[in-house]
C-alpha cells in the first residue's frame, strides 16, 4: 500500500488504495527527495480515462521539474505581473503544461473527452514551502501540534460557503458537494492557486485526494499525524486506512512530508498567497511548443487521422479530390443545383516546413501544420484568412472550375502523394449550398459588452460590419448534451444571442480582453473562458 523513503533532512512517504466501491484507482502519485518535491493527483472521467489524466499530470510536472534545459520557466510565465521566486514559476509553468497535455490528449481520443484531474504540489527550497492547488485536492500542515489547511477547494460548494451565499447548516445537506470549478484538462486554460510558507523544524505536511479529507475529520487527521508511528510509512498507511474504514467510497491517497532538520529558518511566520489567472494565448502558445520538446509526437498512422491530417515534407503534392474526381454519395444531381458556397484547404504553421531537417520524416509531418477543409459563405473570409501569417491556404475550390461543375452535396476529399497514391482519405464530407445557409452566417455580428476588461482601440467601426479594426469569434466545441439546446452566448454580462445561432457565423468584438460564457435560460454559467484577447482584424477560435 505504502512507498517510503530513508532517513533524511526531508522524509517522504505515501499511501494509497482504491476503495471498497472503486474498481480503479484513479488517483496517482510521485515524490523525491532529490529534487524536494511531492505530487498527488486525483484523475476523473471515467473508463480509465481519469487514471489517465492524473498519470499525465504527474508525470508532465515531473518532466518539467527535472528537465530545466528543455523548459523555459520565465516565458511560460512571463503574463504574470508579480516578481515570483523561480521555484514559484517552476510548479506555475509545470502544471500549466500538465492542463495543456491532457487537453491534447484528450483531443487526439474521443474517449478521453472531458477526462481531467485535480492536482497538489509542495516542493522545498531553502527554509521555503511553495505549494500548487488545483481542484479540490488538500495540502494540510501539522506544527507544534496544531493543524493547518493550506489549500481551499476549487468546489461549487466551497464558493458558495466563501462567498456566505450558503449556511454550514444548509452545507451538509448540499446535494453537490464534489462539483469542481477548477481542474486541469477541463478548459484550455487553468488558473491555479499558490502559496508560499517558512517551514519550520518537525512540520509534517500531507497531501491528500478527496477521498481522505472527506473520510476523516480535521480532528482525526490531527490526532494521526501527532502519534508516534515509528516510520514515516506507517503514518501513511495509517491515515489512508483510516480513511478507507470510515467511508471507502473513493480513492484514497495520503503522502507526508517531515521536515527532520532544518538548516536556517525564517526570522517568523511568514505566508504569502496568489491566485494566477488563466495563461494568455502567447504563452498558450509557448507551452504547446515546449510539450512538442519534451514529449516528440510518434509517426501518426493512417487510423490517427480521422480529423486532421499533417502536412508531408518536401516534395509531397496536394491533391483535393473533394468529390471532383471521388464518390458524389449524396449528391442531388437537378437540373438546377445550388450553388456551392466558398471552399478551401488549408493549413497551420506551414511556414515551419523550411527549417526542419530532412533527416527525419515523421517530425516534418508533425511540424509542418495540420489540414483543414474550410467552408464560408463569402470570399471576404478566405481573402481575411490569407492575411494571417501562421495560415496558407492550399487550394481554393475556384481553383478547380476548368470545366468541371462543382455542386454541393456530399464529396470525399483525400491527400496524395508526388506518386498519387492516397495517404488521406475522408468520406461523407457534406458541403452546403449557399440558400441552405441560416440568415445569420451571411457576417458575423458586431457586439458592444458593457464592460471590458481591456481598452478598445477604436470604436468608429460601424456596428454589425466585419472590418479590419474588429475581431472575430467563433466558439468551438462539442454541445450535443441538453444542457446546451437553449443556451446563450453571454461576453462579460452582455447577451450576445443563442449559441446555435452563432456557432457557424460567428460575432465580432473591439479589440481587447473579454470573458466569455455559455449561460442556460436561468443566467447559469455552463462554461467560461475568461481573458480572452482579442485583436483588431483577427479570427479568434474560443475553445469550450
Amino acid at each position: 500500500m505504502s512507498e517510503r523513503s530513508s532517513a533524511g533532512p526531508i522524509m517522504m512517504a505515501a499511501a494509497t488504495d482504491v476503495g471498497t466501491v472503486r474498481k480503479q484507482n484513479e488517483d496517482y502519485h510521485y515524490y523525491s527527495e532529490d529534487g524536494k518535491f511531492f505530487i498527488v493527483c486525483d484523475g476523473m472521467g471515467g473508463h480509465q480515462a481519469g487514471a489517465l489524466a492524473s498519470k499525465i499530470a504527474v508525470e508532465t510536472v515531473r518532466d518539467a521539474l527535472q528537465d530545466e534545459s528543455t523548459v523555459d520557466f520565465e516565458k511560460l510565465c512571463e503574463d504574470i505581473d508579480d516578481q515570483l521566486p523561480l521555484p514559484a514559476l517552476k510548479l506555475i509553468a509545470g502544471v500549466r503544461l500538465a492542463n495543456r497535455r491532457i487537453i491534447q490528449e484528450a483531443s487526439r481520443n474521443e474517449a478521453y473527452r472531458g477526462m481531467g484531474s485535480t492536482i497538489v504540489v509542495a516542493m522545498v527550497y531553502d527554509k521555503w514551502l511553495f505549494t500548487i492547488n488545483v481542484g479540490d485536492s488538500r495540502i494540510y500542515r501539522l506544527r507544534n501540534g496544531v493543524l493547518s489547511t493550506l489549500t481551499h477547494d476549487h468546489t461549487w460548494l466551497n464558493e458558495l460557503i466563501e462567498d456566505k451565499e450558503i449556511s454550514e447548516k444548509d452545507a451538509l445537506k448540499f446535494s453537490k458537494k464534489n462539483v469542481l470549478t477548477r481542474a486541469l484538462g477541463i478548459y484550455p486554460t487553468v488558473k491555479i492557486d499558490l502559496r508560499i510558507d517558512n517551514l519550520e523544524q518537525d512540520d509534517i505536511y500531507l497531501l491528500c485526494s478527496d477521498g481522505l479529507h472527506n473520510a476523516l475529520s480535521d480532528e482525526l487527521i490531527q490526532s494521526i499525524l501527532s502519534a508516534d508511528h515509528k516510520t514515516l510509512g506507517k503514518m501513511a498507511d495509517k491515515v489512508v486506512l483510516s480513511a478507507k474504514q470510515l467511508n471507502g467510497s473513493d480513492n484514497i491517497t495520503g503522502g507526508i512530508l517531515q521536515i527532520n532538520h532544518l538548516h536556517k529558518a525564517a526570522a517568523s511566520p511568514t505566508s504569502f498567497e496568489k491566485t494566477i489567472m488563466d495563461e494568455t494565448q502567447r504563452v498558450t502558445f509557448d507551452l504547446d511548443k515546449t510539450l512538442k520538446l519534451l514529449y516528440p509526437a510518434p509517426k501518426a498512422t493512417f487510423e490517427s487521422s480521422t480529423k486532421w491530417m499533417a502536412l508531408g515534407g518536401v516534395g509531397v503534392v496536394l491533391i483535393v479530390l473533394m468529390g471532383f474526381l471521388l464518390n458524389r454519395s449524396g449528391a442531388t444531381q437537378s437540373a438546377a443545383p445550388q450553388a456551392l458556397a466558398s471552399t478551401a484547404l488549408l493549413t497551420q504553421e506551414i511556414s515551419t516546413i523550411g527549417h526542419i531537417s530532412s533527416k527525419n520524416k515523421s517530425d516534418r509531418a508533425e511540424q509542418a501544420g495540420a489540414l483543414i477543409l474550410l467552408q464560408v459563405k463569402d470570399d471576404k473570409y478566405i481573402n481575411l484568412l490569407r492575411s494571417l501569417g501562421d495560415m496558407r491556404i492550399l487550394d481554393h475550390v475556384k481553383n478547380f472550375g476548368q470545366n468541371l461543375p462543382v455542386y454541393a452535396g456530399e464529396f470525399t476529399w483525400a491527400v496524395a502523394d508526388s506518386s498519387q497514391k492516397i495517404i488521406y482519405q475522408k468520406n461523407g464530407v457534406r458541403l452546403t449550398g449557399k440558400n441552405e445557409w441560416p440568415a445569420t452566417a451571411s457576417r458575423p455580428r458586431l457586439v458592444e459588452p458593457t464592460r471590458l476588461a481591456g481598452t478598445a482601440r477604436n470604436n468608429a467601426s460601424q456596428a454589425g460590419a466585419l472590418t479590419t479594426e474588429n475581431g472575430t469569434v467563433y466558439i468551438i466545441g462539442s454541445f450535443e448534451n441538453t444542457n446546451y439546446r437553449d443556451a446563450e452566448i453571454f461576453v462579460e454580462n452582455t447577451r450576445v444571442g443563442a449559441l446555435r445561432s452563432y456557432l457557424e457565423s460567428g460575432f465580432t468584438l473591439r479589440p481587447g480582453n473579454y470573458t466569455i460564457s455559455i449561460r442556460d435560460t436561468a443566467g447559469n454559467v455552463l462554461k467560461s473562458r475568461p481573458n480572452q484577447f482579442v485583436g483588431g482584424g483577427e479570427i479568434v477560435a474560443v475553445e469550450f
